[in-house]
């Protein structure tokens, strides 16, 4: 069964552990609309397909998004965004940072494509907290990462990476 979602965010609530699967296609798209001006802290978002298409903003602030292909690819577009990053919440005169979440991309049999205007951000906020992580696996495919990947952390631990693949 083909999947297509259409929002302005795929979010995930505080605490929450989301999963959507299929065997078929699926494809997330972009709507109108706003995301919620403050994100949730801590959610979990795992979308499984037998291939996924993806131009959508995925948000899991400080949480962990799971991109699971088991016959396909995993192609992000331009424009697609996955914020697993790190945020500020102030508390009077000092404020509090959450680190960065996970984000992973896994294709059992195919590639893994980060299109040139796509984002990956699992990073911490400027004013402080650690960065994330970003996994990609495609053990019988490539990885292609033109987009942004963003594990920056100034004042913290940085981000950290893993790439496994079949051939480069």
């Amino acid at each position: 069964l083909d999947v297509s979602l259409k929002a302005s965010a795929i979010e995930a609530d505080s605490g929450a552990d989301n999963t959507l699967r299929t065997t078929g296609s699926m494809t997330l798209l972009r709507g109108d609309g706003q995301a919620a001006a403050t994100p949730d802290l801590g959610g979990a978002i795992t979308l499984e397909g037998g291939s996924i298409d993806d131009d959508a903003l995925i948000l899991a602030a400080s949480g962990a998004v799971d991109l699971h292909v088991t016959g396909g690819d995993i192609d992000l577009h331009d424009g697609a965004r996955i914020d697993v990053g790190g945020t500020q919440k102030a508390f009077f005169d000092t404020s509090a940072y959450s680190q960065g979440g996970a984000i992973t991309l896994q294709s059992d049999h195919g590639d893994v494509d980060v299109g040139a205007g796509a984002t990956l951000d699992f990073g911490a906020q400027p004013g402080g907290g650690d960065a994330g992580s970003l996994s990609i696996t495609a053990q019988d495919g490539t990885a292609s990462l033109q987009g942004d990947l963003d594990g920056a952390a100034a004042h913290g631990t940085g981000g950290s990476f893993a790439l496994d693949v079949g051939s480069a």
